[in-house]
């Protein structure tokens, strides 16, 4: 799978293990951890070891090349392959966009000052992938099935020939439990697509097991789509209340208090709003001072 989204051949590396770097805050978000970064070794390079990235976003993300660029700078302060003094990593990145058409590589070139700057991430937009060569080569071993739940993505990944292909290929899956994984997700990324309700019908007597993870992660996800809902709620609660009180707002500070994702300091922001005398009383009452 992870030779697939490099788009290269899987010998000419060797998968050692998923760094732990749980400790590391995706920039951005201090909530969220990426817990799939690879180590891997480049066997055509005597070896050389890199840490890998991989990263996914539902939707491609404006302000994705500054995140990666920063976090990969603490994985190489704060990771090593091994024990030894001055063993570092060599860095690499994988950005899947599930929808969407993203950018994030970014090159600053000023010859003359004699500064470059680079960050060349192997990017997959699913979306420009073609449905049907993504089976075939599946069909023919070149491609791994976990790629399966991802077709819906894809062009054509709501035709009903494709479809049919997707059951054959997923029915091939000798691991019952993986084949209701395959079910399971490919319906997740079905309603990413906006083609949720082809696919149920299509795999409506396909696979009757149902998937304990997908479950897991399906009940996850209205938990935590409840508690954004919420969120957002009582920011735009807080937001109307200051453009009532004050008027016009800075164009930042909207932006800022969107970005506060916990529940409490919002609500008692509420109340300072509610009580604060001048739109300069409530910023100063904000963390971080916007």
């Amino acid at each position: 799978m992870l030779a697939w989204l490099l788009g290269i051949a899987p010998n000419l590396f060797a998968f050692m293990r998923w760094i732990d770097a749980r400790r590391l805050p995706f920039p951005g978000n201090p909530d969220r951890i990426c817990d799939t970064v690879a180590h891997v070794e480049r066997l055509d390079d005597s070896h050389r070891p890199w840490a890998v990235v991989a990263e996914f976003n539902i939707e491609p993300d404006a302000l994705m090349f500054g995140r990666m660029f920063a976090y990969l700078g603490m994985l190489w302060m704060e990771e090593k392959p091994s024990l030894e003094r001055g063993d570092r990593f060599h860095l690499g990145a994988i950005q899947v966009n599930l929808t969407g058409t993203g950018n994030c590589s970014r090159q600053f070139h000023w010859p003359d000052a004699g500064m470059n700057t680079d960050l060349l991430v192997r990017e997959r937009n699913l979306s420009t992938f073609d449905a049907a060569e993504v089976l075939q080569s599946i069909a023919e071993g070149r491609s791994p099935r976990g790629v399966l739940p991802w077709i819906p993505l894809m062009q054509h990944g709501r035709e009903s020939g494709i479809i049919e292909r997707w059951k054959e290929l997923a029915t091939g899956e000798p691991n019952s439990q993986r084949r209701a994984d395959f079910g399971g997700l490919v319906l997740v990324f079905a309603e990413a697509a906006n083609c949720w309700e082809t696919w149920k019908i299509a795999l409506k007597e396909w696979n009757m097991i149902e998937s304990k993870q997908v479950k897991e992660w399906q009940d996850q996800a209205r938990k935590e789509g409840r508690q954004e809902g919420r969120q957002e709620g009582r920011v735009e609660t807080l937001i109307e209340i200051l453009q009532d009180k004050f008027g016009n707002l800075p164009v930042d500070l909207p932006v800022h208090l969107k970005s506060i994702g916990d529940t409490n300091m919002l609500h008692q922001l509420l109340i300072k709003a509610v009580r604060a005398g001048s739109l300069e009383d409530f910023q100063r009452q904000v963390p971080n001072g916007k």
